[in-house]
Parts: C-alpha cells; structure tokens; sequence
C-alpha cells in the first residue's frame, strides 16, 4: 500500500510530463495486463485493431501512455488527456465534453449529437457528452488512435478512438491510496479556501478462480469567487465515483469479466455569471448588477430550481457491462453486453449579469437543461489465429440509445424533446503478409442507423406543430467504410506506411424544432502516409494525413435558441514524436502535432458573432457571417510536448 500527502499553495508551479506509445520504453507499469507488458520499445503492445500487436506494426498513427506515465503527467480524469496526446484537445462547453483530434469536434449538445471522437472505457462506448468526463482512480492504460476508425470502432469514430482501460481485479491482495489538498490563498476581495481529493483501489483473489476490485475517488472544492448579490462564497465543485469488478476464470479458456460504476459531479465555476466583454442587457437596468472585476460574478436566481438558481450542473453517471472472452484454436471471441446512464441538470445565466426587470421580461434568462439519457449496447468480435499468411477479425455490434432533453427558461419549460437511436453494424477486416517485408490490411463496415424524434412544446411557446409518440419523425442512415493499409518493412526496425479510410457520424435532428429536415451524416476519408522506426534506445514516427470532411454538423446561436447545419472542409497536417533513452535512468521524449491548413470550405454562410459594438440597451447584438474559408475552431496549428524522465 502506498499513502501521500501532498499540499498545494494558491500558486502552483507544476512540470506536465507528457509521452506517446511511440516512445515507450521498458519502464514497468504498475498492474498491468498481457496486452500491456513490454520488454523494450519493440514489444509495446497494443489492440487499436481488436487484436493484440506491436505498436510499430500498426498503420495508424496511435498514441498510448500507461498509468504511471499519467500520474506524471498530472492526468487524474478524461478532461486531462490533451496533456499526453498531442493534437488532442478534450475541451468543455459546461457540462458537454468536446474532445478533439487534429481537428475534428463537435459543437452540437442535442439529443442524439454524439461526439465524433468515440470514447471507449474497458471496451464500451460512452455516448453522452456529459458522462465522458470521467475520474481515472483505476487506470491501467490509455490508446488514442487518430484519423477515422470506422471498420473496428464504427460508431461515431471519425476523428479518431480514445481507448480507456482500468485496472483488472487481480489474484494478490494489492492497493493503493492517495490523498492531496490544496489552498486557494485570494486576495482581499476573494475567498480562501482548502481543496482536497482521495482516491483508492484494492484488489485481491475470492478464490483460485475469482477476483475482484474496488476503487474510488473523491474531491471537493469549496470555490474561490464571490457572489456580489449575496456576499457569499461561489464557485463549489464536487466529484466521487466508484468502480467494482469482478473477474471469473473457470478454465484457461474461458474468461468472464463484471464491471459496475457509478459517479456524480457537481460544478459551479464552469458557468459564471461574467458577461463576455462587459456586454449585458443589465446595463440598461438601473438595479442591475453586472460584475466588472475577475473572480467575482452576479445573476438572476430561479427560486424553484433544485440549484437554488445558481448556475451549474450536476452529472450522474451509471451502469455497467460483462465481458466474455471465449479461446478456441482458432482464435478468441469476446462479447460485450453493457447499459450506461446518466442524467444531468445543467443551468446557464445567459445574461452573465442580475437584472430582475431583464429577467422578468425574459430578454435576461436563466436557462436550465435536463437531460436523461439511456444506453444498450451488445458487441461480438472474433480475432482469428494467424492461418498461414493470413488472419482476420469480423464482428457485429448493436446499439440503443433514449434521449430526452427538457428545455426551461426562467422556471418555464420552452420545449420537451425525446430522440430514440436504433443502430446495428457488421465489420471484417483481413490482413495478409504478401511477402517478407510487404503487409496489407483491408477491412469494412456496414453501418445502420434509425432515429426518432418525438416531443412537445412548453406552455412558454405559443401553440406550435409538436410530434407525439404516435406520430413521430423519423430518419434512417447507412453507410460502407472501407479501410485499406499497406506497410512496408525496411528492415527489423523500421517501416513506412500507407492508410486509406473513411469514418461515419449518423445524422441528427434539430434541437430547436420538430419540423425541419434532419441534418445529413458526417462522413469523412482519410490518406495517411507515415515511417515508424523503434530500436533498443531510440524511436521515432511520422506521418502526414490529408482529410476530406464532407457535411460535419455544425450548432449556430440564432439568438433564441440554437439550430444546426451541415458544412465542408479540409484539413492536412504532420504528427510526430520520438524517444532517447540517454542513459540507463534519463530518457527524453518529445512529440508534436502540426495543422498548417483547416478551413470551412462550404456551407458555413451562416456563422454567429457578436460584433465590436453593443445594441441597444448595452447589450450585444448577435449577427451572422460567412465562415467558408475560415480557419476552423479548435484546430491549433501546432500543439506539442516534451517529457525528460529520470528514475
């Protein structure tokens, strides 16, 4: 068992270690599995391909890092990944994740509006925006693959997978526990405040066949802000969350795996009430409060909401998934059975300001969403045995999916919307060795996808078209995405690379209405070119890609509600990262991600802004331009990082 304590002044000074598969080296990792283990920088192992390989083998630019190269880098939940993969950028708009690789994101939180960079944990795809923001007490490993993985991951997978696995139960008693606190020390306007987090994890055997798990997290912290209509503290944030497992392995061959979960959070600051840029229609209320100074924020309350009124949100996230891995002689089959839940309450002070004569004519609003959501989810893959020259995975996924959103505006509900998702999918892909040193791959997807979208509108819209149970809009979406890769080996230590593919998002409906036509599918295809090289002490990888982004959905603020739309673009850059081993206890690493071009290229002529000068009554008005060959949002022109590790 390990214990620390570590505090924290107001200031922190931290070194953020950052490192990429690429450059792993025999450094041990704490509790890791089979598909994990290395003996040097050749046998790094992943499953980016539903099978367990060398990482230099792999036509994909795929980036890993194990738990102790995390707990370096500072990672302690999903939102830290951008840390450790550069060109990733797991960024927020309040409650709804929007990561995003070389590019590729979304804007869209409706119902059904899933994130085109799939995240998977332990095997299971997480579909709600607000539930991947997850606590990482029981790490064992991360996988990011970039570029479309629509063949092997499929759903939702156009930008790339983010692969997260936690640490299986194992057959010793094993554990460890942590502790941390910290002091916000503000100046004579703000609050002072101690923070703290736990986090733990115990293992051990039942029985010469079974084993399980137990870990668990918590933090707290109090807020730092002031509250100028009260006077009092602002800012509060709270996470726990818990994992169990439980593994049985009656035979040598047969493995079966139990996993349940649960977290909350709860979160003031990631919503304030600061107006952008002092622009606020209180500033045509002679009562009005509207906070000038950082660190201080002021807004309208709804008395009726379980917040109190106060902008946040609080995400609960549940359920869980049983794993069966079956080894015959000619190969493993592993089948996936998995529910995930989470419900979240989220509220927004639009107006980032406290004017009750604003807010009661509804031109200032508080803006409170509800979103439960359901998810079902079977999986079944076989990864053959090498036959000769050749070995394959084939597979068959089915998804369900119920989401609703309620949407209020000061107390009163503007619109009740549910969106059910019925998707299904069979893939295959071979790979070949046509020769001692050539290698090919080719691989597709048949991808199904049916939604419906029902609902009402609140007593706060007049009389409107509404679609009920019974007469619902529906919309249904298929897709073929291909993959083919070809690598060459120059010789025992080095490669170049050929990848084409194409990646799939289903369509959606508008978040804002019940009567227009549902956006088209993302589709995006995908050249990469690359050379990989590992030797005992050095590595180094690079590859270029090009992107044709055809229809990606895009969510614009119409001022009253927001709506969506379909655009083109095009995106190429470089990725590359290497790794020095100095000595034997200093080793360098360094890695960077490079997008010289990514721009709109159609369809974006109604982009929102808010120009330079305020409206009436100071407040901003919003209008509209066109976007098309701008430079698309989140994607950076260069991100990079550099670690220098000495053990």
């Amino acid at each position: 068992m390990t214990y620390k304590m570590r505090l924290a002044s107001s200031v922190a000074f931290g070194i953020f270690a950052a490192t990429s598969a690429f450059a792993q080296t025999a450094e041990p990792a704490p509790a890791r599995t089979s598909t994990e283990e290395s003996a040097s920088s050749l046998d790094i192992v992943v499953t980016a391909q539903r099978r367990e390989e060398r990482l230099v083998d792999v036509p994909l630019t795929v980036l890993s890092s194990n738990a102790e190269q995390l707990q370096a880098a500072g990672v302690t939940s999903t939102k830290d990944l951008g840390l450790v993969v550069p060109g990733l950028s797991f960024t927020t708009m309040g409650a709804w994740a929007n990561p995003a690789i070389r590019g590729v994101t979304t804007t869209i939180t409706a119902p059904g509006g899933e994130s085109p960079v799939a995240i998977y944990i332990d095997g299971v795809y997480q579909p709600s925006q607000q539930g991947t923001f997850t606590d990482l007490p029981d790490i064992s490993h991360i996988e990011v693959s970039k570029g479309p993985q629509g063949t092997l991951f499929g759903r939702n997978a156009t930008g790339g997978a983010i692969a997260i696995f936690t640490r299986n139960p194992t057959y010793d008693l094993t554990g460890s526990f942590s502790a941390e606190t910290g002091m916000w020390m503000g100046g004579h306007d703000t609050y002072k405040g101690i923070s703290a987090s736990f986090k733990g994890f115990i293992s051990g055997g039942l029985s010469e066949t079974l084993a399980a798990s137990l870990s668990g997290y918590y933090s707290t912290d109090p807020g730092y802000m002031r509250d100028e209509v009260t006077g009092g503290h602002y800012g509060r944030a709270r996470t726990y969350s818990t994992r169990g497992k439980l593994m049985w392995e009656p035979s040598d061959s047969v493995k079966f795996l139990l996993t349940g979960f649960y977290s909350n959070r709860y979160d003031q600051p990631t919503v304030t009430g600061t107006p952008i840029d002092n622009y606020s229609l209180a500033f045509g209320d002679p009562n009005g409060i509207v906070t000038t100074r950082p660190w201080h924020i002021a807004f309208d309350r709804v008395p009726t909401d379980a917040f109190g009124g106060k902008p946040g949100f609080e995400v609960k996230n549940y359920g869980g998934s049983l794993r069966g891995e079956f080894s015959f002689d000619a190969g493993t089959l592993t089948s996936i059975t998995a529910v995930n839940n989470t419900l979240s309450d989220i509220m927004v002070n639009v107006d980032g300001a406290r004017s009750p004569a604003c807010y009661a004519t509804f031109a200032c609003a508080n803006y409170q969403v509800l979103e439960p959501s359901r998810m079902v989810s079977q999986e079944f893959d076989f990864a053959s045995r090498k036959f000769g020259i050749f070995s394959f995975v084939a597979g068959a996924y089915l998804y369900r999916e119920r989401a609703e959103i309620k949407d209020i505006v000061n107390g009163l509900e503007y619109l009740h919307q549910y969106v059910q998702t019925k998707s299904w999918a069979v893939f295959a892909e071979g790979s070949a060795d046509l020769s001692d040193s050539l290698h090919a791959i080719a691989g597709i997807r048949y991808s199904k996808d049916r939604k419906t979208l029902a609902g009402s509108y609140g007593p706060l819209v007049a009389a409107t078209p509404t679609r009920t149970p019974a007469n619902p809009c529906c919309a249904s979406w298929d897709a073929f995405t291909p993959r083919f890769s070809v690598r060459y080996d120059v010789n025992d230590h080095a490669n170049v690379y050929f990848t084409f593919s194409r990646g799939f998002k289903s369509g959606l409906f508008d978040a804002s209405t019940f009567n227009t036509p549902p956006l088209k599918p993302e589709t995006l295809t995908s050249f990469e070119a690359g050379v990989k090289m590992s030797y005992a002490n050095f590595t180094f990888n690079l590859s270029g890609f090009l992107y044709d982004y055809k229809d990606l959905q895009i969510e614009v603020f119409t001022g009253l509600a927001a709506t969506q739309l379909n655009a083109d673009a095009r995106l190429r850059g470089l990725d590359a990262d290497a790794s020095f081993r100095l000595s034997e206890d200093l080793t360098l690493r360094v890695a960077g991600s490079w997008l010289p071009y990514a721009k709109y290229r159609g369809g974006y002529e109604a982009a929102d802004q808010i120009p330079a000068t305020p409206g009436l009554g100071g407040g901003p008005v919003l209008d509209f331009q066109d976007a098309d060959g701008n430079r698309m949002i989140k994607a950076p022109k260069v991100t990079a990082s550099a670690t220098l590790a000495y053990s």
